[in-house]
């Protein structure tokens, strides 16, 4: 698959660009500057709590999150099918889109907690993230999406400090912005195929929507981890989100 790229505010701010090595993945995720190797943020060591019935359970320090960008089936199957340049239009197009989604997330979901406790919540400045496209799902079907790895940490916005970021109760800081931040990737990656290309999308649902001209049949022929995971939900009569 495609080398991981830099992205996001701090990234840049580091001085972080193009293309990410092994060593580079590693410091970041640990909390070192990959350039200087100095440590910007100290990470919590492992630590074990005790539970109900006396065994402990292993608490790991969360070293980043993985924020995954999708996009439509028909654009897949375009970039799967299209010529050597067509491809490489849509990757632009992709890179533009994601770089969208991730600074959504800047704006919305970059905070630090602060005092006693962790019980005020500040702006941070930015995130560095390292995003990992993929052509294929797991079931080797065209499915194209890229997989950001965002570090966790950032710089509070009040006095610069490196910090993780906010996670109230335990709770990812960017979990409740993923619905956001993808409909914002996907608003772009449509202009941006009107755009470059002329290209027209089908209706908008749900923040979703495929490129006029490619059928349902031929869309659903190619969507084999859909249908898997359609298949145990019915075995198991079980139809929610959470399922």
């Amino acid at each position: 698959e495609a080398p991981g790229e830099w992205v996001g505010d701090l990234a840049d701010e580091l001085g972080l660009s193009g293309q990410v090595d092994a060593a580079s993945y590693s410091a970041i995720l640990e909390g070192r500057d990959p350039n200087t190797g100095a440590q910007l943020l100290k990470r919590p060591e492992t630590r074990f709590r005790e539970r109900p019935d006396g065994t402990k359970k292993r608490i790991e320090p969360v070293l980043g999150y993985d924020v995954r960008f999708s996009a439509p089936k028909s654009v897949s199957l375009l970039y799967a099918l299209g010529s050597r340049q067509t491809r490489a239009r849509i990757v632009s197009l992709m890179n533009e889109a994601v770089r969208q989604g991730i600074a959504h997330l800047e704006r919305e979901a970059c905070t630090v907690q602060r005092g006693t406790g962790g019980v005020r919540i500040e702006r941070g400045t930015g995130l560095v993230g390292m995003a990992f496209r993929h052509r294929m799902s797991r079931a080797g079907d065209p499915a194209l999406h890229v997989h950001v790895v965002v570090s966790n940490l950032t710089r509070a916005a009040s006095d610069g400090k490196w910090l993780s970021l906010a996670s109230p109760k335990g709770r990812s800081p960017l979990f409740p912005h993923g619905k956001s931040a993808g409909v914002v990737f996907q608003a772009a990656l449509r202009a941006g195929f009107l755009r470059e290309f002329g290209f027209e999308f089908e209706q908008v649902r749900n923040g979703y929507a495929d490129l006029r001209g490619f059928s349902r049949e031929l869309i659903e022929a190619f969507s084999t981890r859909s249908r898997e995971i359609a298949t145990w939900l019915a075995e198991r009569g079980v139809f929610s989100v959470k399922a």
